[in-house]
């Protein structure tokens, strides 16, 4: 047995034996610099059709030679290393400059100074502003850089003794490195999708700091309401005159107690519409809805804000009101009192339905928010001393946070779509069966999970439907999909599809705790949440039924439940056979 390489020496051993490299065993790589950069902030490349970038700084071509030997052939999620050598500080911070996307560095310690690699980790983090590649500090000589103050006072992953390297450290070493620099990227990709959501929301997003009360995130809507005037630096004592807020119809700076991101600040959730901002020689009134974001500690760590711009429903409202006095000065407006009537009422209930939207905009999101907020600084801040299962588990529940934000945007945009009158159905005719089938295949596996068993039966042959497919899976997927989230543990869910003269009949019916007279009355109604609750612990947004109904309606079908308190639901769809006339 070899005895351990003195300092300065090559140090990548071959389970206990030294591994030497002739010079003309090693192949020359050719890179091509081709990257952008800014020179004050670095910003990772993720592409999945390119090999992981693997950077070797030594000033010692044995070291650089034997690395690459040792880890020839190594595949991490189905790609392979590419090497980058550097033999210099300066050489080393010339190509992380060029090549943003390297995922682990294997760093000396001395090479034109004692402590050049500990310079080129500042480089990386103070100056490229680069946190997501993992750094491997590998030395020979330990008392330039002793282990314990160099991990204190430096943003590395990992400390290394040269002689230490065997072949299978090197190969342990690697993964560990490409598989937080992997997770590391999910968490960059959940919160572009995060970002990707709050801008599709219709209204301003603005979410502060608590501690700095600066501006953290803001959507593109909430630039086209205030413009830069939120990119600027602001302090507590200047943030009203900063942002320009005034009481509506006066001059008057609105009080900074009261605005609601400042109460959302203090842990208070609140709601103004009295709002307004001089811009552009115009004045611009606001509604505002403000709602704390807490940490797991219950402490306030962002404050989210949402505006709206609600000039043309002060607009609609000066109508109104000109209207009235019309009526009243000329005596004639009798005739128009319904009309004006029916206008006033459809405004309350744009109103309500403005209000109920924003609020769900609002508190929905505020949850999945602080949950993939709390994850991701979780992971950023103790990502080196987790367990690859912790933060895999840790971007799971990311994944879920934001799938759940998801899906409450699509129904949303789905509720608008439909309220706006734009659906669009292409009728043709449509087999059922598979379509049934397929759903009720795919929930079985689900109800398993909650120890359910679903039972899918047909009686009939022909099961052709004049309707639009897409929304008739929509509509099916969710009527079963209920029957499972909302059967007690160990039930049974059945699905039958029958077929008559002139109609196909989809019967859906759970062992649940059936539907009390009170929640069948809003059953179909727009953000109801039943006295009923799924049975575990699944996300429900209160829009499905009503998405359905609108849907079955648009399509000339029928839709009803049956139920008594403690017996179970029986959801029953209708679908006609032939074409009718709408």
């Amino acid at each position: 047995m070899s005895n351990p390489p003195k300092n300065g020496d090559l140090s990548l051993m071959l389970e206990d034996d030294l591994l030497l490299l002739d010079e003309d065993e090693a192949d020359e790589a050719v890179i091509e610099l081709s990257k952008k950069w800014d020179d004050n902030k670095q910003v990772p490349v993720i592409n999945p059709k390119e090999p992981w970038k693997v950077m070797i700084v030594d000033d010692e071509q044995e070291i650089h030679d034997v690395t690459q030997i040792a880890l020839d052939g190594f595949i991490f999620h189905n790609k392979p290393i590419s090497f980058i050598s550097a033999y210099s500080g300066e050489e080393a911070k010339l190509l992380l400059k060029e090549h943003p996307d390297i995922s682990v560095i294997f760093l000396d310690v001395v090479m034109e100074e004692n402590d050049t690699g500990l310079q080129v980790v500042k480089y990386i983090r103070d100056t490229l502003h680069n946190y997501l590649v993992r750094i491997i500090l590998r030395t020979g000589q330990p008392g330039e850089a002793p282990e314990e103050k160099t991990i204190i006072n430096y943003d590395i992953n990992d400390y290394k003794h040269k002689a230490e390297l065997t072949r299978r450290k090197l190969f342990v070493t690697t993964i560990a490195g490409l598989r937080a620099y992997y997770d590391l990227m999910l968490i960059e990709i959940n919160k572009a999708a995060l970002k990707q959501t709050l801008e599709a929301v219709p209204v301003g997003i603005c979410v502060l700091e608590a501690q700095s009360v600066k501006p953290t995130y803001i959507n593109q809507k909430a630039h086209e309401i205030f413009g830069n005037r939120l990119e600027q630096n602001i302090t507590a004592k200047n943030m009203a005159e900063v942002y320009q807020f005034y009481v509506a119809d006066t001059s008057k700076t609105y009080p900074y107690e009261e605005l609601p991101m400042v109460c959302a600040l203090h842990g208070k959730t609140s709601h103004v519409d009295n709002l307004e901002i001089h811009q552009d020689e115009r004045n611009i009134p606001i509604e505002s809805w403000g709602t704390p974001i807490y940490d797991n500690d219950g402490k306030v760590i962002y404050s989210l804000t949402a505006f709206q711009n609600i000039t043309e429903r002060k607009q609609a409202e000066a109508v109104k009101i000109r209207l009235i006095q019309e009526r009243e000065a000329k005596n004639v407006a009798l005739r128009y009192s319904k009309e004006i009537e029916a206008k006033n009422i459809d405004l309350v209930k744009l109103n309500q339905d403005k209000n109920e939207f924003l609020g769900i905009a609002a508190h929905d999101l505020k949850n999945p928010l602080s949950v993939i907020k709390g994850y991701a600084e979780e992971i950023e801040e103790y990502c080196h001393e987790m367990s690859k299962e912790e933060i895999v588990e840790l971007s799971g529940l990311i994944r879920e946070a934001s799938a759940k934000m998801s899906t409450l945007i699509m129904n949303l945009l789905d509720v608008n779509q439909i309220e706006s009158g734009n659906i669009r159905l292409n009728f043709t005719h449509v087999d059922i069966l598979p379509i049934v089938e397929s759903i009720a295949q795919d929930y079985a596996k689900r109800a398993k999970k909650k120890d359910i068993n679903l039972y899918f039966s047909y009686d009939g042959n022909d099961f052709q439907a004049y309707v639009d497919a897409n929304a008739v899976g929509q509509v099916l997927d969710n009527i079963i999909s209920n029957a499972v989230k909302y059967s007690p543990l160990g039930k049974n869910v059945y699905v039958n599809l029958s077929a008559t003269e002139g109609n196909i009949r989809c019967e859906m019916k759970n062992d649940g705790e059936g539907l009390s007279e009170a929640d069948q009355k809003k059953l179909f109604g727009k953000f109801n949440r039943l006295s009923t609750k799924p049975t575990g612990g699944e996300h429900s947004t209160g829009l499905g039924l009503f998405i359905v109904k609108k849907l079955v309606e648009a399509m000339n079908a029928e839709i009803w439940c049956e139920s008594e308190l403690g017996k179970g639901a029986t959801f029953v769809v209708e679908f006609s056979h032939y074409k009718s006339d709408f």
